[in-house]
């Protein structure tokens, strides 16, 4: 049988014989035809599943950092003497007001009062490991960076 499959037939998936292309039962063999949908659909999930497999093994490729390496900083370690020292540095020209602030602590920063550039002060307390000094003024007590103090 000649095979003519133009616009109007098609061939049974199943058989090969030739049917109308609307047909959804094969006339010769009986077998249900698949529709243009169903294909269409499947071509693209299909694509889908291709994208997604191509897009991660780019994602997977990828180093991921879990964690970065921080050398450790030498700390410069000071002997502060407790006693009277001014608040003075280079620095208080790039600040303005010319304070600073007082802290509960090192690792605590709650802000418990502020000292002017020039005050005279009293440390009570110096920590050498962070190089921070609690110092004592009229109005509060807390500490400050050993680098601003200049001993009088």
């Amino acid at each position: 049988m000649e095979n003519l499959n133009t616009k109007d037939t098609k061939n049974c998936y199943q058989c090969l014989s030739e049917m109308p292309k609307r047909a959804r039962k094969c006339a010769k063999c009986g077998s249900k035809q698949p529709s243009q949908i169903l294909k269409v659909a499947a071509i693209i999930i299909g694509l889908i599943v291709l994208w997604t497999m191509i897009t991660s093994s780019f994602e997977d490729s990828a180093p991921v950092v879990t964690e970065t390496y921080n050398p450790p900083v030498p700390v410069q370690q000071s002997s502060f003497e407790l006693g009277k020292y001014k608040v003075e540095s280079e620095e208080f020209a790039y600040i303005n007001p010319k304070e600073l602030n007082l802290w509960k602590s090192y690792s605590d920063r709650t802000k418990v009062g502020t000292v002017s550039e020039g005050s005279v002060i009293e440390v009570i307390e110096h920590d050498s490991k962070n190089d921070y000094c609690k110092i004592k003024t009229d109005k509060s007590t807390g500490w400050v960076a050993c680098g601003w103090l200049v001993k009088q």
